[in-house]
């Protein structure tokens, strides 16, 4: 059969399921995997080998350990040793091959969360006979030059590496491209308990009727695709408060949107929303009846939380919009976790990105319409 093309369409990457997901999903059931790769995330493989019937990895240890902060690193540690015999290290691998029964899978995607569901990846499924039997050669040939890793290497390298995650660093560079948000196949990534949907959807019903919820649901959309982070980054914090009925937005140690909760009983129809501003947009409060402005510390170089009315479709003026964006990139920029990750729950990241979820969770709170 010819060679299958693997990537994201505009739907997919708008918060529908990974191909690659699928497609790799697929492929391991029952069989026995051949996996080439330097980066890894634990969590993805552990979900890659678990219905295959077999599994040998070569991959760069120090590349594999390096790409997670230092209480992962202990884990992946733990599992290599666990798995000692399965796993070979292969210094200057760069490959990222999976090949199951007569099926492989080549391309750019890293096995990790965020190569599977969060960046643009473009990878080739083979079906092809002669193609697979040439890519199990080319790897068997590779297992028996490498090896296992030694323990006592092994906790030496980990103990050894830098603590920074990233040559990067927390600077965030502004892109016109969209991103990348997609999930695993069968709702695996963002499948959360009955009382968190529950939680979720007596928040929504807050709102003044579904068109607001929509408006600022697509609000905390746009801010997500433009800072390009996914369910994964760590400086992103979507929380449900047990304070009140708010789905507040977090970018590292700071509040950069809230919505729900908080109906104007002044005006009919109309809700509150929370935005960060930079201080040099106060002069526009004008423009927006009843605003309140509330001010981060250290003053002055610290933006503002302004709380405005909005009614059922949202009337911010591009200006406005545009010093918010600004605003949310730079909180980006200051720190590289939130001091809030520990109350991200994913189920509010999924009805933000995911379109047919998102549909669900407002029929349960609005009715079908």
């Amino acid at each position: 059969m010819n060679p299958k093309l693997i990537y994201h369409t505009v739907e997919t990457a708008r918060g529908g399921v990974s191909p690659f997901d699928v497609t790799i999903m697929e492929m391991v059931e029952g069989h026995d995997l051949r996996i080439a790769c330097p980066y890894l995330g634990l969590d993805y493989l552990r979900r890659m080998i678990a219905p295959a019937d077999g599994w040998r990895l070569v991959t760069d240890v120090p590349e594999w350990l390096s790409i997670h902060p230092a209480k992962v690193r202990g884990e992946i540690v733990d599992f290599i040793l666990n798995n000692g015999e399965r796993i070979h290290h292969c210094r200057d691998l760069h490959a990222k091959v999976l090949i199951a029964g007569n099926e492989a899978l080549v391309g750019s995607a890293n096995f990790t969360k965020k190569g599977i569901t969060g960046r643009v990846e473009m990878s080739v499924r083979i079906e092809s006979t002669d193609e697979v039997k040439e890519l199990k050669a080319w790897f068997d040939l590779l297992w028996s030059e490498t090896a296992s890793v030694k323990e006592f290497d092994l906790r030496a390298c980990a103990a050894n590496l830098p603590e920074s995650t990233s040559t990067a660093g927390a600077f965030v560079l502004p892109s016109a491209h969209p991103g990348v948000h997609a999930l695993w196949s069968g709702g695996a990534i963002l499948r959360e308990n009955a009382d968190a949907e529950r939680n979720l959807i007596e928040r929504v019903r807050t709102a003044p009727d579904r068109r607001w919820a929509v408006s600022w649901l697509d609000l905390a959309k746009e801010i997500i695709g433009i800072t390009g982070m996914s369910n994964e980054d760590e400086r992103l914090t979507l929380s449900m408060p047990a304070n009140g009925k708010k789905l507040p937005v977090i970018i590292n140690s700071r509040i950069v949107l809230i919505g729900f909760g908080s109906n104007d009983p002044a005006q009919s129809g109309m809700a509150s929303v929370v935005l960060i501003l930079p201080e040099s947009i106060r002069h526009r409060l004008d423009t927006y009846p009843h605003s309140i402005a509330y001010e981060f510390k250290p003053k002055p170089a610290a933006p503002l939380l302004i709380r405005v009315s909005m009614p059922s479709v949202f009337t911010f003026d591009p200006d406005v919009l545009a010093s918010w964006h600004e605003a949310c990139i730079t909180e980006c920029g200051r720190k590289t976790k939130s001091n809030f990750r520990k109350f991200h729950e994913p189920i509010v990241y999924r009805a933000i990105m995911d379109s047919g979820y998102r549909r669900l969770i407002l029929d349960r709170a609005f009715g079908d319409s």
